[in-house]
């Protein structure tokens, strides 16, 4: 069967859904799926594509830095975040100027970092070639566990169920 790397990094986080569940035969055939789709999509390189560089991570803490030093503070000179989003900075010039100089000293790490976020996106729509271990339906039927399952649970599992 064919799957993009995207469909098997969710396959591989929806396996967490059934992790706890107490059945020889079943959770074999979970850990074998999983170590086969993180095996197919190489999940040590998928996750390194994603890391951020230690340029990007400084850029990136100075931009914070700013945020907290020009955004609306407190009674306790506490930065003040909306949603995770700091208050009073939209239209706050000497923000921008300074962010603006930030970007200009950073601009090739920032290029740099789209660039690998494009990238990663390209790649996570590779194809790759993948067959699921598989268990019988007549195992899920007969086993109680696994006749409790939720239907989030079952969705997870359903295509090594056979």
């Amino acid at each position: 069967m064919q799957i993009t790397k995207k469909e098997a990094i969710k396959r591989v986080n929806e396996l967490q859904l059934v992790k706890g569940i107490e059945n020889f035969k079943f959770s074999y055939a979970v850990i074998k799926n999983k170590k086969k789709l993180e095996q197919a999509i190489d999940l040590e390189l998928m996750q390194e594509a994603l890391k951020p560089s230690e340029k990007y991570t400084e850029y990136n803490n100075k931009r914070i830095k700013l945020c907290e030093q020009y955004c609306k503070k407190d009674d306790d000179n506490e930065p003040i975040k909306i949603r995770n989003q700091y208050v009073g900075l939209l239209g706050n010039k000497e923000f921008l100027n300074a962010v603006e100089e930030l970007q200009k000293e950073y601009q090739q790490v920032i290029d740099a970092t789209e660039q690998k976020a494009k990238d990663y996106g390209k790649m996570i729509e590779d194809t790759i070639e993948f067959e699921p271990f598989y268990i019988d339906k007549t195992l899920m039927e007969t086993e109680e566990e696994l006749k409790k399952l939720s239907p989030e649970q079952t969705e997870a599992i359903f295509f090594m169920i056979k």
